[in-house]
């Protein structure tokens, strides 16, 4: 499949033309991705469908003589877990459930920013399960992995680290603001928007609602279409709502 309608979408946050797109594509990946834009306009029950079509087609695929992408379905199973991770309380993850690190036969021939999605699905599964310090630790360890990456991809590490670290009860706001730092500076309006809405509802969790407001005003003048507008910000309301559920502890999804 070609990638332009992914660069398409980075460069205009466009959610819906992207999905338009994809209706004419019947793989494995072309789910994976409709179930993910889905998730990120929060309909839950499409991306299920969309999920479970993906599953059956990686199946179908498998069994075809040229046999399956295994970085795709990689990329695929993170969407699919990180929509899952999405309506678990935090603390309601158990330990097994959690990803394992990749081992090395599994992450050989890996582009290094799949294998960085890998391992920031995992400490997002890490968070919900509220092993922040272990979370921490994988966040950081992608900020310095990673460190040369576009810096709207670097900014979500880093953001994820400053999240475990305000859990563990340490100072993350610096995190927060070289993350909304690289975001600004990064070439993705689709990244920089849905970071924008994150920051948006990690700043509200914390009762800083100047911050908060300012970031939500950073969303919608970024220039991404009203209705990734509308589901970044209620993203963030629902991070925010959330993190009232658990006393202040913060997830990302």
């Amino acid at each position: 499949m070609s990638g332009t309608w992914l660069q398409e979408l980075s460069r205009s946050s466009d959610i819906r033309a992207a999905r338009r797109t994809l209706l004419s594509d019947r793989s494995a990946y072309a789910h994976a991705w409709r179930g993910r834009l889905a998730s990120l306009e929060l309909q839950s029950d499409l991306a299920a469908l969309y999920f479970t079509v993906f599953h059956a087609r990686v199946a179908a695929e498998i069994a075809t003589s040229a046999g399956a992408d295994n970085e795709r379905i990689l990329v695929g199973n993170c969407f699919l877990v990180v929509d899952a991770l999405a309506q678990i309380p935090r603390g309601e993850l158990p330990d097994e459930y959690v990803l394992d690190p990749l081992a090395p036969e599994e992450a050989a021939g890996l582009r290094p920013q799949v294998r960085a999605l890998r391992e920031a699905t995992r400490a997002q599964g890490l968070l919900v399960a509220g092993r922040d310090r272990d979370a921490e630790n994988v966040y950081g360890n992608l900020a310095e992995l990673r460190a040369g990456a576009p810096a709207d991809e670097l900014a979500f590490y880093v953001l994820g680290r400053g999240v475990a670290r305000i859990n563990l009860g340490a100072d993350g706001h610096p995190d927060l603001a070289r993350a909304g730092e690289l975001l600004a500076a990064g070439p993705s309006l689709f990244r920089r928007a849905r970071g924008f809405g994150i920051l948006h509802g990690v700043h509200a969790a914390l009762g800083d609602h100047l911050e908060a407001d300012s970031w939500a005003d950073r969303l919608r003048g970024s220039g991404a279409p009203e209705h990734a507008v509308v589901a970044f910000l209620r993203r963030g309301e629902l991070l925010a709502e959330r993190a009232a559920d658990t006393q202040g502890a913060l997830v990302l999804f």
